[in-house]
């Protein structure tokens, strides 16, 4: 089960948001008017909630599905100029999922990681260029891409200890 924990000033307050089975993460993220998003992350596939201040919860409604029964392992969520971005970490690779100004979601590998079991990731923007760090193991990987260019490599950093 998923909860949203308020402190205001009189005590906690607990708000069940889903109990979807095999819940593996969350990711939140607020508008500019107000409507805030949860992504909720099971093993096989990612649900959106939605809810404005003082209305009810939307329920969960599912938006991506796992691929070939790859485990979903978690997600990070952006927009970039008005296109909402979505990345599913997924088995031996990390899915993109984009939708908005008036397009439907869609999505691709958008990069492949040589060995299995990608454990963590992380999205950042440098001007006209996109980042995305990806974790396997001992090694992290970079995947870059903007101003038509795209880059995918062999590992970045290898921490194993000697």
């Amino acid at each position: 089960e998923t909860y949203r924990m308020k402190w205001p000033q009189n005590g906690i307050e607990r708000k069940r948001m889903s109990s979807l089975p095999n819940t593996v993460s969350v990711e939140k993220q607020k508008l500019d008017d107000g409507t805030e998003l949860m992504y909720t992350v099971t093993l096989y596939g990612v649900y959106e909630t939605w809810w404005k201040p003082s209305t009810g919860f939307s329920n969960p409604s599912k938006i991506i599905s796992n691929h070939s029964g790859e485990v979903i392992k978690s997600v990070q969520k952006t927009i970039t100029n008005g296109y909402h971005q979505l990345y599913v970490t997924e088995g031996n690779g990390v899915y993109e999922y984009w939708w908005g100004n008036g397009k439907g979601v869609t999505g691709n590998k958008l990069i492949n990681i040589p060995q299995d079991d990608v454990t963590l990731m992380t999205k950042t923007s440098n001007g006209a260029y996109q980042n995305l760090y990806t974790a396997q193991q001992s090694f992290v990987y970079e995947t870059w891409w903007g101003n038509g260019k795209f880059g995918n490599g062999p590992a970045i950093v290898d921490i194993r200890q000697d």
